[in-house]
Formats: C-alpha cells, structure tokens, sequence
C-alpha cells in the first residue's frame, strides 16, 4: 500500500462559518467596497479561506485573478534585515514588487485582450500565421523580382511560346497583387508600432547634425508612476472581477498598498465613466499587524478577519488528526505531542513536519530498511520539528557543526564542574575525618576542662552551690559549669567559704577564658571532637558523594545540562541566529527532556554496517544515551571491538552497560577500573541473575568479587525481595559453603547476623540449592556454619532427608521456635501424638515426659516467645491441664500481656481466683468469664478489691442465675462479712435478680436507709426486710425525703403498722394511692373512716363495696356531674348509692342543669321522695329515647300522659290547642315537634301563661 502524504497548498473544503460568506458576499456586492483586507497571522487559512469561498459559495460566479508575492527571509536575520535596509534606501524595493505586481498580471491576461499594452510577454506564434506572413512576404519578394525583370522574361516566355499574347494583362495583376501585399505589409507595421512601440529611437546622421530621439526615457519614477496608463490599462482589462494579492505583507512596507489604491480607484472611475457597471475589486490577504489601527481602517473598505485554524493551544489536536490520516495515530503515547504542539502554530509547518516525519521514519525504521535501527518515534519526531524550525542549525549538525553539536561537545565541561564541587567536598570531608581521628581528647568536657582558668587569688569555685569534690568526677564538674542557668561563685579562701562573704559571681567567660591567638585552635579542636563522634556519619556521606559522581559520570546532556548553559552558549557571537529565534526556548524543551540526545547521528542519517553488525550498534546507541534500555541477554556478536574501541571506561557507571556477554567478557580481561563498578547495589539484580546463569566456577568467581569489591553489598544481598526467582539462594549457599573463611575474614559482626538470618528465613531454599550443587564433604562444614552463626531456621520439617542434622538441630536449639517447627518436632520424637492435642494441649505435652526435656528447657528460655506461639495456633482454644495454666499464670518472667493473650484462649469458668497470685490476672479471669461462677471467687475478688468494681459487676451480671452460698459468706471475717453486706447493699449496678438473692441470702438488717440507690433496689430492699424488720415511723420519714417512689411500697409491706400508727403519719395523698391498691376491704374502711376530708372516686381504680362505701361516708360533691352521667360504669352496688345520692342533690341536679344518665334517670323519674315537678323537670331535660312511643309510656309517671295524649288528639283534628308555658312542657314540645306531630307551638298572644300549639293545616 502506498503511503499517504498531505499538500502544502490551500484547501478548498475548508470549514466557513455562514458570517463570514456573508461577509465576502457583501464586499463583492457594495458599489462603495473596492480595498479588501482578509486579515489573519500567517497560516491562519486565508488562502483556504478563500479558495474554498471560490469552490462552494460563489454564487454569482465571480472571477479571480491571485497574484502571490511570497517573499522569505534567510534564517539569519540580521544580515537579512541589511539588505532590506540597503535596498530601502536605493529605492528599489517598491520597483521590485511593482514590477512583481505587473509581471504576474500581465502573464495571466489573454494577449489578445491587451493589444494597447507595452508590456509584451513571450508567446509561441501560430503555425497559420506563420505560414499566412510566408505566403505574403514570398508573394511581395517575387513580385517585386518579377516586375524587374519582366522585359527579359517576356522575351524568354515568347522564344517558348509566340503565341502568348497576354504579358500586359499578367503585369498588371502582378501590380495589383504588388500593390495589396505591400498595403498589409504596411498595415502590421504600422499596427505593431502603435501597440508593441517597434522603433524606440529614431537616429538623423548628417554630415554636421547627428542626434536621436528615446520614445521611452529612463526616469527614477516608480514603475507604477512611470507606466501609470499601461499598467490602468492592464488592470482595466484583466478579465476579472477580483484581484487577490497575497503575501505582499512580507515584504514589510506599506507604500504599495497607497499605489495599489489609487490605481484601483482609477480602474473604477474609469469604467463608472465609460457607463459600466462591474467593478474591480482588491482582495489584500494580509496580517493582522501589518498596519497600527487607525490606518488599516483608513486603507482598507472592509476588514474580514480570519480566525485561525491552529494555535499554539490547539495544534496538538492537528498534529493527532494529521498523524492519524498518514497512518500514524499510534506512535507517540503519553503527552509527549502536546509538550511540543506548544512551539508550533502554523498549520503548513504542522503539516510539513508529519510529512517529513513520514519519510525519515519510512527510510530509517521502514520494514524495507536492511539494518535498520530501534529508533524512539519521540526523538525522530523532534528531530524533524527541530529541523523545520531550525534547519540552517540543523544543516550545521550533519557537519559536526552549529549550535546542537556545540552542546554536546560541552557536555564534559558540564560533567567537570559538578565533578570538581564533588571533589572539594569529598577533600573536606576527608579532612575533617582525618583532623578527628588525630584529636586526642574524647569530648568536649575534655577540651574545656583542659582550658579551665581558676580566677586569680581566688581558687574556690562553687557552681550550683556545690564544689568540686561533691561531684563524682571532674568531668561532671565541668558539665556542671557548661550548663546555661549555671550559677558560679568563686572564693579567695575556705574561710570566706564558710561564711558566705567575699564570693564574686563569675561566668563561663571568665573561668573558659581563651585567648585570641588561640581561638580558632580552640574551635577547631572543638568541632574536631564533636566530628569524632560522627565519622561513621562523614564516611556514608563520601559514600554518598562518590554515588553522586558516580551518577554524574553516567549522566546523560539532558540532566547536566542548565537553562544557563544553553542560554551562555547561544549568546555566542556565531549562534545569535539561534538566539534571535523566537522559538529559541524550544531547544531548552528538547534537550533537557531527551527527545534530542547523544544518539542524534542515528535520526539524521542511515545506518551502514561495517565492523559491527545492527545489533551491537543498538546497545552502543542504548549505552550512549538511548533511553530504550536493552534486555541483560541481548546477544552481542563483535566485544572485543565494543570493548576496546567502543566504550569508555566511565560508559561503566551507566546502567545501560549491563549485558551477560559483555560482563563475562570484562571478568575475562580482570580489568579492575570495569570490574568494581559492576559491584554495587542497585546491580544487585543483574549480579544474582548472571549468577544463576552461570557455571560453578563462574559463580564461585562472582562471589570472591562481592567480597572482596564491596562486602557491604552482602546486607542488600540478604534483605533482596526478588531472591527466590532470581537466583539469590543459590549465590547465598555458594557465599556460605564453599569459601567460610573468606566469609569470615570479609564480613563484619553485624553482616553476619543478617546472613545468619536469612539462612533461618530460607533454609528450605537454601538446602535445596546445596543438594543441587552441593559436594558429600561440604555437608560437615555445612554443620559448622549453622553452629558458628547460631542459626535459627524458621521452618525446619525434621524430616527423614535430613539424616543426623535433625538431632544436631535439635540438640543445639538451631531451629526457631514456632508452630510449624515445634509441632514437626514433636511428631519427630513422639509420632503417635494427635496434631490437634498439639495445637490444643501443647504445655501439657512438653510438660508429659523426658524425652521433650530439650524442648522443655529451651521453651521456658523462651517462654513468652513460646506463648505467643501457642496462642496464635490455638485459635481461640487452649485445653492444657489447669495445673500448667496456674504455673503460666502465676510465672515470674512472663508478662502480664502475654499471660492475659494465654487466659483469653483457655476454658471458661475453670479458674479459683485463690490460686492466681497476680491482682491483674485476677482481674482477667474474671473479666474474660474464666473464673468459677461461684460464691467464693465472688468473695475472694471483693475482699481483693474491696468493692463492687465494674469487673465484678459484668462478672456477675452476665450470669442468668447465682446460686450464693451463705456458708461461704460465715467464713470470712467479720470486717469483711459487714464490709461486703454495706458494699452489696449500696451497689446500684448488680442486676436486680442478684442482688435480692445475695441480700435474701444473707438475712442481714441495714440499720439506716442507704443514700443514692435505684428505687428497684429500695424495692427489693424493702422486700427482703433489709432496712426494716417492721413498720418504723422514722423510716417511712426518711423514705418520703429520699425515695418518695418507695413510700407505697414500704405502707402495702407494713400495712397493719401503718394503720395503726396513721395519726403520727398520716398523709392523704398517700391514704388516696393505698386505697387505689389491692389491699383487704376491712383495712381500706379503716383508711377512709381516718381521711379528714371527702374522697373523690372519679378516675380511680376502687372497688365497687370501696367506692359505695366512700360515697356513702365521703362523698366528694364535685363527683357529683360524673356519677350522675357514668351511672352504668358502676357495679350495682355503687348504683344504689348513687341514686340515693341524686335524690339528695335532686335541687343542686337541677340548678346546674346537670346531665343523667338514661338508667338513673328512669329511676329518679319513678322515686316518689323527689317532687313531681322536680321529676318532671328533671325527665324532660335529658329524654333518654329517641321514639314517641316510649315517651308516651314515660308520661305515665309524670302524671302528664292524659294531658299530652289530648293535645296530641286536638293537633290531628287541626285544632290549635294550648298547654301551660312551663319548662319541662317546652321541652317536652319541642320534642314533638322535631317528629313532626305538629308545625309550631309559641307563647299564647292572648294569654302569656300558655304555649298555643299549631297544627299544619291551621296557623
């Protein structure tokens, strides 16, 4: 498949928003528009713009004529700027782009249609026309020559023909063909010097007169001013409508968009005079900046700005869509394009670097390509951006010159710098080690004792108010005087001692005095002495600075190099084209973040195999600063022309240089400046991987250079994560078997722990890497090596493969102790054991016979160890014998943490509190529900603790019942006995079921009531008996002030004493709850015969005999309404009172108006002891029925039936009876007449003493 590429040209299928058609349209069609200005920065698609307008929207069918006047600088643009300056002041530039201007027109309008103009240019003639001027010119030449000759030829035509007799007839039309021929002759000179001007100069020559005249005369006018009437005359009949001139902005001056004005302003005068109606427009495709504002708008009659179609913002989008039509959408990742897209703007440049990105990719990378490279798509795209934004910088670089190559020759001197402050530092370093190891003194007490100057005459010193001989050494003297808040006196003898006089306050100036000639000595041997405490600290900081020079080295241009750098070499006299650039900041861009590095001769040019073949070339360029780091078994063919002639010793420092073939190749030539710096740590993979791929000898080599280059890089060696795929217990046991004493001699203390602990962690690889490799008579060093480091193997199986090393392992405690290993053990030397009584009894089995002794002895060297071991197999579950918990629970050298962790996992309520000898223990078993859950572990605990604390509490409480044993209570003390019963009373917190079966229990009397208790507890107190035998005044007081809920409790307990001791504390509101509990009738009649007052029954939960009996004797009058309306609600009893009681109140019934119930209405209306008007009144307010009839039957007992039946007779016979106007018969009457017996009844008009009734048909 053919690859894809992209034009430079302008597109015509641009995208144009609707405004902006509507804006050319409007140019085109405005009369007054003749100067255009499509405006816009370069590239910003003023030609697409165009172009497409040309293509899709131009309606009217509007010609254009484009003159392009591109003009470009050089790169270098000062000297470009001087030669614009000097052709300025010669006057030639606006002539030049005249000349442009007119030169373009003229070769785009058709001859034909310029005949007038003097401004020929080169055309093929016709071949018609040819052969027409030939025909003509031969007919006049041969005319002529007849006609000259015409006498002799008539002589001849008449020797050969005598009888021709027409020669006057011939001549004369040979004249007449003469005299035509030489009229068309004529005609086109003449025609040729009107319009081509074919004489300029006409020449007289005489013999005294000589001159001649120029048709055209040089002048220094512009060319448009000189030609002003041709050059009208060619835009006059150009043949278009529109003139587009574009890039006449690049050539920097403004004066030929004035002339290009004026001639089109007299274009179009000229065709308004002649009547036509089309005009010439100008279209200027020009920047934004070409004029500042006042002008443009002057100049121009219309401005359509264009807005771009790539920024610096946006072109990576253009760069991701271009790259992705030329097929290469996936070859950069990351942010890699919008990083760059930032220095570029102008889409013909975006689009020629894809372009070009394409070709160097394809000949360099291309599947075509024989021996081709691995190149970075990154770099090869920025090498072409750098060589369109650059590219006389870049034509220096292919020869080894310019401003890239300049800063990659200066990459030493970049490197030295660094280098060379390293150094410094290092020295100083090294001196200050040097300067410490040569003081003598050991610190800086030392140092100041040795200067302490005793005050003259005055040789007593007192610091803090102590002496020297009161401290334990001088030393702590002088510490003493060092300090800040330091208070010291001195004295002139013991006498003034004594008594307090003559001190004089000294400082630690005056009694440190140093002399200025020996300060700096003095603070010199002071920073020596504190420096001695800190070499190990100054020597990991040379380590540290020889890692940095060691990085520096292998550093690549992109991180030694600096903004400064660049910016020092650039403003070089040679590189000021760079550095005038306005894009200069993009080769800081591309230098410092790599995509232009030291293998920038393999994106520019093609790769020609000689004495190496691809594949060497690609790990040199990966050495040199490819960043594609090569796999460590990539093949290499040619070493030794790598090796000598290729790399440098510092390309060693680079991580880059790490390849199999090549290390073994270095380890072949010994060379010790390459070899040490394979040996470092962050090579530590690479070494343990070409270890593994190694033969035995090699690895044994590999090892010694370990130890003897770098012996600390064992310690990152043991703690490597990645050993146990990569080869790292294979090198382990060739380091540990093969060569001790080396080992030995070469390790420190501190290295050997560390490799003893690694050998317990990986012992299982370990061994089998030594059974792989391994000889019969390396097994007995074997031995001693796990003797000597005191090895404790993590896991250890105790397995038949292992022959008498189980019993040395054993024997010697060389195995660590934990789950997997003590029970492998056991199994070892007991196999008929149950794993599960391991796990679960595992103390009990140790602890079980001799044969264990071993595992006994070093488990209690470990106890705790041990401990946490069995707990965290246990799950939770620990059955040892509950003698070999006590002996945990109650050991000496086993935490409190440990033991708790141990008491958490064993059986619950299996523990006497009596046999743990540790308080906090104690507490745990009785926290954790171990203990007992019995009286005496209860008893034991208070008499500890000597209360009811929280552990007890939730001890007790959790348990759903307490059997409490009183005999266990009898045997402790007396103290403890009434310690325990005042405790228990006054502890809110034991839930109420306990604490009244302890304080039942127990039978105990609490002399006064307890302050603070729930009122439950008074409750159960007062059950129990416990703050009362019987019933007490004083208590019932102090319960009313305490616990006022208590009070009915303790009357209904002590009913009897309460009644009878009612006149010392009677209380109504407590009489009134009694009565409303379910206490014996006879006792309530004795409380409500003592109640001073009357007693309501409303609301109240009495008996019915109670509530007879209170209305009978108590009777609240204000009950009176509810008896009266719940009559029904009280049982029969009750009911006989209550109606006893309305016929008492009958009047106060009344009066109040007070409602009945229907029952005890038809009672009262029947009681012959209440008058009959009064019952008759009573009965018409509350008519207990809803029905005629029944009212009917209730008149009976009113004495009113007669009366009413009458009325009722005289209504139906539509008689308008009367009745007395008394309250009840109104009542009564209105109760009829809502049943509809008659219509209406009022006070008689005649007689106000009656009521007159009217029935429905009379009114």
């Amino acid at each position: 498949m053919s690859q894809i590429f992209k034009k430079l040209t302008p597109i015509n299928d641009a995208d144009i928003d609707q405004s902006h058609i509507d804006a050319v349209d409007f140019s085109i069609e405005d009369p007054d528009v003749l100067n255009v200005a499509i405006s816009g920065n370069y590239g910003s698609g003023k030609s697409s713009f165009i172009e497409t307008y040309k293509k899709k929207y131009n309606k009217k069918n509007k010609t254009f004529l484009h003159i392009s006047l591109a003009h470009f600088t050089s790169e270098d643009e000062i000297e470009d700027k001087q030669q614009i300056k000097q052709n300025t002041n010669k006057g030639e530039n606006d002539n030049v782009l005249e000349g442009k201007i007119v030169n373009q027109l003229l070769h785009q309008i058709d001859a034909d249609k310029i005949p007038l103009t003097i401004f020929k240019s080169k055309q093929h003639p016709k071949t018609s026309q040819i052969f027409g001027w030939s025909f003509i010119v031969s007919i006049f030449l041969l005319a002529i020559s007849v006609l000259w000759n015409f006498k002799n030829l008539t002589k001849t035509v008449g020797e050969i023909s005598p009888d021709f007799l027409w020669f006057s007839q011939v001549k004369l039309i040979i004249i007449i063909v003469l005299i035509i021929d030489s009229l068309i002759l004529i005609y086109e000179l003449l025609r040729l010097q009107l319009y081509r001007k074919l004489f300029k100069v006409i020449s007289f020559k005489g013999t005294n007169v000589s001159g001649e005249i120029e048709i055209l005369q040089d002048s220094e006018a512009s060319y448009f001013d000189q030609y002003l009437d041709d050059v009208l005359y060619l835009f006059d009949n150009c043949q278009h409508n529109i003139i587009v001139f574009e890039d006449i902005d690049r050539f920097e001056t403004n004066l030929i968009f004035s002339k290009l004005k004026e001639i089109n302003t007299l274009v179009n005068s000229k065709r308004k005079a002649r009547g036509e109606g089309n005009k010439l427009l100008f279209m200027y495709l020009v920047k934004d900046d070409m004029f500042i504002s006042k002008e443009r708008t002057k100049f121009f009659d219309f401005i359509i700005p264009i807005i771009p179609t790539i920024t610096s913002s946006n072109s990576r989008e253009k760069f991701s869509e271009i790259l992705a039509d030329l097929g290469c959408e996936k070859d950069f990742k990351g942010s890699f394009l919008q990083k760059i897209s930032i220095y570029i703007d102008d889409l013909r440049l975006v689009t020629n670097i894809c372009n070009e990105y394409v070709l160097y990719k394809n000949n360099l990378t291309g599947e075509e390509v024989k021996n081709k490279l691995k190149l970075s798509n990154e770099k090869l795209f920025a090498m072409v951006v750098y060589k369109n934004i650059f590219p006389k910088d870049f034509s220096e670089l292919q020869g080894n010159s310019g401003f890239i190559y300049k800063l990659f020759q200066e990459k030493d001197n970049f490197k030295k710098g660094q280098l060379h402050d390293i150094n410094e530092q290092i020295s100083e370093i090294k001196q200050k080690i040097l300067n410490a190891e040569s003081e003598v003194l050991n610190n800086e007490l030392e140092l100041y004792s040795s200067i302490l100057k005793i005050p003259t005459n005055r040789p007593f010193l007192k610091v803090n108010n102590k002496f020297e001989y009161q401290f334990n050494s001088r030393l702590d003297f002088i510490a003493e005087l060092l300090k800040e808040d330091a208070e010291i006196e001195s004295y002139k003898n013991y006498s003034s001692v004594g008594n307090g006089y003559y001190s004089n306050k000294e400082t630690k100036e005056t009694i440190f005095k140093i002399p200025d000639s020996e300060r700096d000595n003095f603070e010199s041997r002071l920073e020596n002495i504190k420096n001695k405490g800190s070499i190990e600290l100054l020597k990991n900081e040379i380590n540290a600075l020889q890692k940095k020079k060691q990085e520096i080295q292998r550093q690549k241009l992109a991180n030694l190099i600096t903004r400064d750098n660049i910016d020092n070499i650039a403003s070089e006299e040679e590189f000021k084209y760079i550095k005038n650039n306005s894009q200069f900041s993009m080769i800081t861009f591309l230098i410092r973040n790599s995509f232009i590095d030291e293998t920038y001769p393999d994106y520019i040019t093609y790769f020609y195999p000689n004495s190496m073949n691809r594949e060497d070339k690609e790990f040199i360029m990966a050495v040199q600063g490819e960043d594609n780091r090569l796999p460590w078994d990539y093949h290499l063919t040619n070493i030794t022309e790598i090796y000598n002639n290729r790399i440098d010793s510092e390309d060693f420092n680079r991580d880059e240089i790490l390849n199999y073939d090549l290390f073994e190749y270095v380890i072949s030539e010994g060379n010790e400046e390459r070899l040490i710096p394979y040996f470092i740590e962050n090579r530590l993979k690479f070494l343990i991987s070409f270890f593994g791929k190694s033969s035995l000898d090699r690895q044994k080599t590999v090892v010694s250079y370990i130890l003897n280059y770098n012996p600390d890089l064992v310690e990152s060696l043991l703690s490597s994560k990645d050993f146990l795929h990569t080869g790292g217990f294979a090198m382990t046991q060739c380091m540990l078997f093969n060569d001790f004493l080396l080992l030995s001699r070469k390790l420190s203390p501190l290295q050997k722990k560390q490799l003893s602990q690694f050998v317990s962690d990986s012992w299982n690889f370990i061994w089998y890497e030594f059974k792989q490799t391994g000889e019969v008579d390396d097994y007995i060093d074997l031995i001693l090596n796990l003797e000597h480091l005191n090895v404790k193997i993590n896991k250890f199986n105790f397995g038949s493969e292992y022959g008498d090393l189980n019993d040395k392992v054993y024997n010697n405690n060389l195995y660590q102790l934990n789950a997997i290993n003590i029970t492998k053990l056991l199994l070892y030397l007991d196999s008929s054991l149950n794993e599960n009584d391991i796990k679960y009894r595992n103390f009990t089995i140790i602890n079980s016979d001799n044969k264990f002794s071993y595992l006994l002895d070093y488990v209690n060297e470990n106890l705790e160890d041990y401990l946490k071991i069995i707990v965290e197999q246990s799950d939770g579950v620990i059955r040892d014998d509950v003698k070999y918990i006590y002996a945990i629970l109650n050991h000496a050298n086993v935490s409190d943490e440990i033991k708790v962790e141990y008491l958490t996992c064993v059986s619950d309520n299996i523990l006497e509190l009596s046999k743990i000898n540790n308080i906090l223990i104690g507490d745990k078993a009785i926290e954790l529900n171990k203990a007992i859950f019995n009286t005496k572990n209860i008893l034991d605990y208070f008499i500890e603790h000597e209360e009811w604390n929280e552990i007890l509490i939730n001890f007790v409480n959790s348990k759903e019942k307490l059997k409490f044993d009183n005999n266990a209570f009898k045997e402790l003390s007396n103290e403890n006995q009434e310690k325990f019963f005042e405790k228990t009373v006054k502890c809110n917190a034991i839930e109420n079921k306990h604490y009244r079966v302890v304080l039942s229990s127990l039978g105990w009397f609490y002399n006064s009531l307890p302050e603070d208790l729930d009122d439950d507890k008074i409750y159960i107190l007062i059950e129990s008996g416990t703050i009362s035998k019987e019933f007490e005044v004083t208590v019932l007081s102090d319960l009313r002030d305490n616990y006022p809920e208590s009070v009915i409790k303790y009357i209904l307990k002590y009913l009897d004493g309460y009644i009878e001791n009612i006149d010392d504390c009677y209380n109504e509101d407590e009489i009134l709850e009694i009565l409303g509990q379910k206490i014996p009738f006879e006792k309530a009649q004795v409380l409500v015969d003592s109640f001073n007052a009357t007693i309501s029954v409303k609301d109240k939960n009495y008996s019915s005999e109670l509530i007879a009996y209170i209305l009978k004797n108590k009777f609240d009058d204000e009950d009176l309404p509810m008896i009266l309306k719940e009559y029904q609600a009280f049982d029969k009893i009750a009911q006989d009172v209550i109606i006893q009681k309305g016929t008492e109140n009958i009047k106060a019934i009344l009066d109040k108006f007070y409602s009945v119930e229907k029952n005890l209405l038809l009672s009262l209306m029947q009681d012959r002891n209440i008058n009959l008007e009064d019952r008759r009144l009573l009965y018409s307010r509350n008519i207990p029925h809803n029905n005629v009839e029944k009212l009917f039957e209730d008149l009976h007992f009113l004495n009113l039936f007669e009366e009413y039946n009458q009325v009722i007779q005289e209504v139906r016979e539509h008689n308008n009876p009367k009745i007395l106007a008394l309250e009840y018969n109104k009542h009564i009457l209105d109760f009829l007449q809502d049943k509809g017996f008659f219509k209406s009844f009022r006070v008689d008009s005649h007689n106000d003493n009656y009521y007159r009734i009217y029935s429905f048909r009379n009114s």
